[in-house]
């Protein structure tokens, strides 16, 4: 199913109905150059990985309550995509999914999120905040997540996350950084090359972590 409709430059909107699509390879409408409306049905429960990479003119997506899977590389390269409104039951942002989206200026997550996979939003260069819901749950931030997003400078973290990896948070404009008290795992240099933080601090309460000697 790779690269389906590819070459088709007349094509400019998409209805998407489909609800649980689990190909190996799913670029079904990968780098369609006019490609800039997509409409999704209310029970389509992942995006396939790849499935609108590269397609340039993408700037708004509004995805049903119903997805749960943002899958591999399904945006990357969405190059002019400003806006997604993120679904209510979203539980993965997988590997690289908005990975070079440069436009995208922020991202608000929603109560069952639980995993943003390597390198997920890494190179999305306009990004500026970032905010989760109060009532996330074991939330783990891969390494490279928010890499290179030399915009970030709000990163609200839930107090349920349990994990930082590695460079998480490298090369971004982030000022000020709290450690949640259920933080149990904190990669290396998760703020590598970031010349503008200020504080960190680690809660009271976490029992892995101490910021009182910094």
């Amino acid at each position: 199913f790779s690269n389906t409709f590819e070459s088709c430059s007349s094509l400019k909107s998409i209805s998407y109905e489909a609800r649980n699509c689990s190909q190996t390879d799913g670029s079904v409408f990968a780098m369609l150059p006019n490609l800039s409306y997509i409409k999704f049905g209310k029970s389509v429960r992942n995006i396939p990985q790849k499935m609108f990479k590269d397609c340039k003119y993408i700037t708004k997506i509004e995805l049903p309550k119903s997805v749960r899977h943002i899958e591999r590389y399904a945006f990357e390269g969405c190059s002019l995509l400003a806006d997604v409104t993120f679904s209510d039951s979203l539980e993965i942002v997988d590997t690289c999914a908005f990975r070079n989206c440069s436009n995208l200026k922020s991202a608000q997550f929603n109560s069952y999120l639980s995993k943003i996979n390597p390198g997920a939003f890494e190179y999305c260069t306009s990004l500026e905040s970032v905010n989760f819901a109060e009532t996330l749950w074991n939330l783990s931030i891969s390494e490279n997540a928010f890499a290179y997003c030399t915009s970030l400078k709000t990163m609200n973290l839930n107090k349920n996350l349990i994990e930082i990896g590695d460079n998480a948070f490298s090369a971004t404009k982030i000022e000020s950084l709290n450690i949640p008290a259920t933080v149990e795992k904190l990669g290396n240099t998760i703020l590598y090359s970031n010349n503008t933080i200020k504080s960190i601090v680690v809660d009271a309460n976490n029992k892995t972590f101490d910021s009182r000697d910094n």
